[in-house]
């Protein structure tokens, strides 16, 4: 049982020492289906009424309630229930769930203000539809601190009456703006009392005592980007759609609160980097109440914990001789137009053609650094040379976009290009004309083999012109044949 004490730091000692051990006892610590109103020892103390509203989406739900009871220094909230009913007046907007033949009611966790995670009774229900009902539930309650309220015949039990006012809203209807600056400050709330930070983002110093903290979300400009609001996905139990609706998740940068780490504290602690497996990103939830008009965030979340050490694990950039000798092939050139070059070229470096960027991590959490080839004629003209035409045959093709841009990947003490980044050029090929002479003086040089089909050593090599060209040949389209220009030709006739 939660208690709020307000007495003195002595006299609070005093009491603890005299009270027995059950009175820290929780109404979890018992099932309220395992007793009947039969069943239960002690006396009527009365009946009380309460009052409570809400505000859901469609979808199930819960309804908390929690008896209170002041004793001049202390306030207890209730040990134990029995007799639990409920009724909806309005079936079709708000239906009570039903369990092992009796409405679903069970311990739950009361959330928000200084009560936040006390046993409390709830009621469990379907919202169906826009619209509002009356969920009116009946239930007895002690606050006896027995070892066993159910049956201590001193134990006093209050019938209560809980009349829930639920209104159903079409969600989309009820969307809300963005959380404000103001609602991130409220993140700071969040922090856990027992949490070695004062504030909402920790700097965590693995090796020294370094440690700092920003006191809200907001300290460091441009450290976060609030998302867009979007329908809870229901995935985190302690904040259900149907009471918090609607989330929105805000993105905080690691490396923007190092910087800022850094120039405040740089002079004093040293410079500080990223610890290895510290992502780059944070994501803190925050979940819309319509009821309250209220955005709350996950206790869980608070505080952010950015770990932080002396030792740069970013390795430094490579050179273009690191490229050169140990980075493999960078492009691969290939000729993209109709009847081009067949040529696939692969090729390294050529120094003095690329500029070199900062080294970052990558979604795979590899070191990556992006390689821009900032004059990419050195590598068409060789591409020229290999194809064995001249120099400017090739250009770089239509669909290409400079600069060209390829990335090497950090691995085993180097950098190496993982794979060639293609590079589409295209020339203009042009077809030669053929005329009779010319074709009649190919022919002249052609073979023609001629082999026994039943007799493997009768084979007859014979140059075409000493057997006479046919009556009749066609000839075929113009194909490239080893990066040359060469033609079908299809003879019809008897030789």
């Amino acid at each position: 049982m939660k208690k709020r004490i307000f007495a003195m730091l002595l006299a609070l000692t005093m009491i603890i020492g005299i009270l027995p051990m059950s009175v820290f006892a929780e109404a979890s610590n018992w099932n309220p289906w395992d007793y009947t109103v039969d069943d239960v020892a002690g006396e009527n103390a009365g009946s009380k009424t309460f009052s409570a509203s809400t505000t859901f989406a469609p979808g199930d739900g819960e309804l908390r309630m929690m008896p209170t009871l002041d004793t001049g220094n202390a306030t207890y909230n209730a040990m134990a229930y029995v007799g639990i009913e409920a009724s909806s007046n309005h079936t079709d907007i708000v239906e009570v769930k039903t369990k092992d033949g009796h409405v679903d009611a069970e311990i739950g966790r009361w959330q928000g203000g200084t009560w936040d995670g006390a046993d409390c009774l709830q009621l469990n229900v379907t919202a169906k539809k826009a619209g509002t009902a009356v969920v009116t539930v009946n239930f007895w309650y002690t606050f006896s601190q027995s070892s066993n309220p159910y049956t201590n015949p001193n134990a006093k039990w209050f019938y209560g009456t809980m009349n829930y006012t639920v209104k159903v809203v079409d969600s989309e209807s009820s969307k809300p703006a963005k959380p404000t600056e103001e609602d991130l400050q409220k993140f700071r709330n969040y922090v856990n009392t027992t949490s070695s930070s004062l504030g909402a983002v920790y700097m965590w110093c693995d090796t020294h005592d370094h440690q700092a903290w920003f006191n809200y979300l907001t300290d460091v400009d441009g450290a976060y980007t609030i998302g867009e609001v979007e329908p809870n996905d229901g995935l985190v139990s302690t904040m259900p759609a149907s009471t918090y609706p609607w989330i929105c998740k805000i993105t905080l940068d690691a490396t923007a609160y190092l910087d800022d780490y850094n120039r405040q504290m740089g002079a004093q602690y040293g410079t500080h980097y990223l610890k290895d497996g510290q992502a780059e990103t944070v994501v803190v939830r925050a979940y819309y109440n319509p009821s309250h008009e209220t955005w709350y965030f996950l206790r869980s979340d608070a505080p952010v914990y950015i770990d932080i050490t002396h030792t740069s694990n970013v390795p430094d950039a490579p050179t273009e001789d690191d490229l050169f000798n140990n980075g493999g092939q960078i492009v691969h050139v290939d000729c993209v137009a109709p009847d081009g070059h067949s040529l696939d070229s692969y090729m390294t470096v050529i120094k003095g053609t690329v500029s070199i960027g900062t080294p970052y991590k990558n979604n795979d959490g590899d070191y990556a650094c992006d390689v821009t080839i900032d004059n990419i004629t050195p590598y068409i003209e060789k591409y020229d040379k290999a194809c064995k035409v001249a120099v400017g045959t090739h250009r770089l093709a239509d669909t290409m976009e400079e600069p060209v841009v390829a990335t090497a990947i950090y691995s085993d003490g180097h950098w190496a290009f993982l794979s060639a980044v293609k590079c589409d050029v295209t020339c203009e090929v042009e077809v030669p004309e053929i005329t009779d002479d010319e074709l009649a003086d190919a022919l002249k040089r052609a073979t023609v083999l001629v082999e026994c089909t039943t007799n493997d050593a009768h084979v007859l090599h014979e140059y075409l012109a000493s057997v006479g060209l046919p009556e009749n040949y066609e000839l075929g389209e113009l194909v490239r044949f080893n990066d040359m220009p060469a033609y079908d030709c299809f003879l019809l006739g008897t030789l």
